[in-house]
């Protein structure tokens, strides 16, 4: 196997795996908990987002395994050599940060037990969680999607996967907006109090926080 492979490779896998573990979890929700996993959205948004997202999630896989990048590809031809280097560098770079994203990821679905939803479950009695990742931001597997999404772009950086990428990323923003929403509504000032003392996807608060703390 050539070396210039292991980035794909790396995070073809993570894709694969992350995705796996999404069908894992929600079976698991409905053999331990006996809860709705949201894998068939309920409300009318996420009906539309999910014929969009579905498709979207097939190509993503599919490109990370059979997709060429062409950065790399013209940085080989041309014989650049410092390039080169310093280009697989970061491809390496986004295959470590692919699997920081789907380990961190499976740590989050665990710690979110029964609470765990693909989807906005108006019926499910959910409870809040606001300790651990979540304490410093509310959308950690989000943030991690998006991680690895952006890996995925730069080891598979051709026009169809920036494409799949934009879509992806898009719904995910779309997606964290609509369950704010819904959680304000359900869980009422306890939710807004939370909100108000995180950020969405990067610990902006928490980084400040520690950057000024006096030592």
């Amino acid at each position: 196997m050539d070396w210039s492979e292991v980035p794909q490779i790396t995070v073809a896998s993570m894709v694969m795996m992350y995705w796996t573990c999404v069908m894992a979890m929600v079976a698991r929700s409905w053999s331990k908990f006996r809860v709705s996993s949201g894998s068939i959205p309920k409300t009318g948004l996420e009906k539309r987002m999910w014929i969009i997202w579905v498709p979207t999630i097939v190509a993503w896989n599919l490109l990370a395994w059979n997709s060429t990048n062409i950065i790399t590809g013209k940085l080989m031809t041309r014989g650049t050599g410092v390039l080169a280097n310093l280009w697989f560098v970061i491809l390496y770079l986004a295959a470590i940060a692919a699997c920081f994203a789907f380990l961190t990821t499976t740590r989050c679905w665990f710690g979110m037990g029964r609470n765990w939803s693909m989807a906005v479950t108006p019926k499910k009695e959910t409870q809040l969680i606001t300790d651990g990742v979540f304490s410093n931001v509310r959308h950690p597997i989000y943030a991690l999607s998006l991680m690895l999404m952006v890996s995925t772009m730069v080891v598979i950086a051709n026009w169809m996967m920036l494409a799949v990428g934009i879509i992806h990323c898009s719904l995910l923003v779309l997606k964290a907006w609509n369950e704010e929403r819904y959680l304000t509504e359900a869980h009422g000032s306890q939710y807004e109090e939370y909100r108000l003392k995180t950020n969405r996807f990067i610990p902006f608060r928490a980084m400040w926080k520690l950057c000024t703390t006096k030592r």
